[in-house]
């Protein structure tokens, strides 16, 4: 078992760890449907694609894409990752992101432009840039790490723009 998956059923259970990924996979679709929703009231026609539809939990595959392509108007493509919160609230209110899906955004830009992270609540959500990954919002997420394997995300303060849905996510 790889230390990854070793590390994830360390502090949940595998079905545990199973239900939250599926329940995850719900609430990106859920978010990225409302986005196309709030473009469609302000009169901008848009559309996405999941980047890789047959994701699955343990499939054996390293997960380090971003979650959709998003279309927006007529020539706009963007990689979108989601991350969203069921409770509305943020550890520490600090938002976490886990880096693969922007670094791999910037190593193939041409196969996944313009990225940006979707955050989201049932209520509203905010809209993290590409230029905002800093090499200084790079640190350990001591929470989440042990002795065996530390695991980086960046972070950013909750602090920042929000927009309300057209209706809340249910």
């Amino acid at each position: 078992m790889n230390d990854i998956i070793e590390y994830i059923l360390d502090n949940r259970s595998a079905k545990k760890a199973s239900y939250d990924y599926r329940i995850g996979k719900i609430n990106e679709l859920k978010a990225i449907e409302a986005l196309v929703d709030f473009y469609i009231v302000k009169g901008i026609v848009t559309n996405y694609q999941p980047i890789n539809s047959y994701e699955t939990w343990l499939d054996g595959d390293y997960h380090n894409e971003p979650d959709f392509y998003f279309f927006k108007g007529e020539d706009q493509v963007f990689s979108i990752e989601v991350k969203f919160s069921n409770t509305g609230n943020f550890f520490n209110d600090l938002i976490y992101i886990k880096p693969n899906p922007f670094w791999i955004s910037q190593k193939y830009p041409s196969t996944y432009p313009n990225f940006k992270v979707l955050v989201a609540t049932s209520e509203h959500f905010t809209i993290i840039d590409a230029k905002e990954f800093t090499p200084d919002r790079l640190k350990i997420a001591e929470e989440w790490s042990n002795e065996n394997y530390q695991k980086k995300v960046y972070k950013f303060s909750t602090k920042r723009e929000w927009f309300d849905w057209v209706s809340q996510i249910e």
